[in-house]
């Protein structure tokens, strides 16, 4: 019996898809390596199945992106391999798993070995969040091309956010994210596991990324304009408590970002600065009242005003410096919800993945 499959449900991850096959097929095998794919489009991804699902990485689609159907495509293949494995182990792509004991990915197996065979839902112990460098070659157009590579930083976040495995023989169900689930006997537990999480890997990725959420869920139609977008975004129940709330909040970040860019442009000939940028983000981004809507669309349409500018009217690449300004080199910038996670890189696992690639 295998020690562990890996299973991730992904969309059209291609900076991250072949490394996150290549690093734990290493640990635990191809034939262990199970993507339940939400219907990718992108060539690349799709040449990537093609490459490793004949070495005996197995691929299965899943058309559904609606509420909880991301735990429930979870749970249905784990219940499909659970007797070839001793552990389940469900990962979102950016996800990358390690020992918290030793600097050897391989040492993950020894300690999923050393598990009380009590303990049937398995906590993660730590759970960083990479940090980008602008400054690194494959920095291209606001993100990295190749992150699990390049990105060798990350903030040291112990227990912050809930992840969870299981015991093969145990298992009952799993939630979207893997954040929880249910066994139906045994123990819960902190193990020496942490997980690498490639959230952060540019600014325009992390906008990609979260369009992807939205698409997917259809809390919003992305072609409307983006006033649009942000009105009906925020007047609705989702974008407080739906699922992919995290995606949620940071898609409205940008638009909020581009809105504010847009108002001072047509009034003002000229990009915001990033302190006027933020001035609006500190007033109005976390609130999410209705009845601030109108006050902040008059703010803006008053502040926007200032300063007009006489030069050459703004470029895209203009706003974009603003809007994709690199929010770990600049915290002030940061979604206000984010704050607390600008912390001291951990620099034990700075290059953990890139040099078992």
């Amino acid at each position: 019996m295998h020690i562990a499959k890996i299973f991730c449900v992904t969309r059209d991850e291609y900076d991250l898809i072949e490394d996150f096959i290549t690093y734990h097929s290493r640990i635990f095998g191809y034939d262990n390596i199970v993507i339940i794919d939400n219907m990718s489009t992108n060539k690349t991804v799709l040449d990537v199945y093609a490459k490793y699902e004949p070495l005996g990485v197995k691929v299965h689609y899943e058309e559904s992106y609606r509420g909880d159907d991301q735990g429930k495509a979870f749970t249905k293949y784990m219940h499909m391999y659970k007797t070839d494995c001793k552990f389940l182990i469900g990962l979102d792509t950016d996800e990358f798993i390690y020992s918290t004991k030793s600097g050897d990915p391989m040492s993950v197996i020894k300690v999923l070995e050393e598990i009380d065979e009590k303990d049937t839902m398995l906590i993660v112990e730590e759970y960083p969040w990479s940090i980008p460098n602008p400054d690194q070659d494959d920095y291209v157009d606001y993100k990295h091309t190749r992150p699990a590579k390049s990105v060798t930083k990350f903030n040291s976040l112990k227990k912050l956010t809930k992840k969870v495995f299981y015991r093969s023989e145990a298992f009952e169900s799993t939630t979207n994210g893997n954040h929880d689930g249910k066994v139906n006997f045994g123990n819960h537990k902190y193990v020496n596991i942490g997980y690498l999480h490639f959230h952060n890997t540019g600014v325009r990725r992390m906008l990609e990324r979260a369009k992807v959420c939205i698409d997917g869920y259809k809390y919003v139609d992305t072609t409307l304009p983006n006033v649009t977008q942000f009105i009906n975004m925020y007047v609705s129940a989702p974008w407080q408590i739906g699922y992919g709330y995290h995606k949620q909040q940071l898609y409205m970040f940008f638009l909020m970002k581009f809105i504010v860019c847009e108002y001072y442009i047509n009034n003002a000939n000229r990009v915001p600065s990033k302190d006027e940028i933020r001035s609006f983000i500190d007033k109005y981004f976390l609130p999410r009242d209705v009845a601030l809507l109108t006050t902040f669309f008059a703010e803006l349409n008053f502040l926007s005003k200032t300063n007009p500018s006489t030069g050459s009217r703004p470029t895209q690449e203009d706003v974009n410096s603003v809007v994709f300004l690199e929010t770990n080199y600049d915290p002030s910038l940061l979604p206000p919800y984010t704050h607390d996670l600008h912390a001291i890189p951990n620099v034990f696992v700075k290059s953990l993945v890139r040099d078992f690639l």
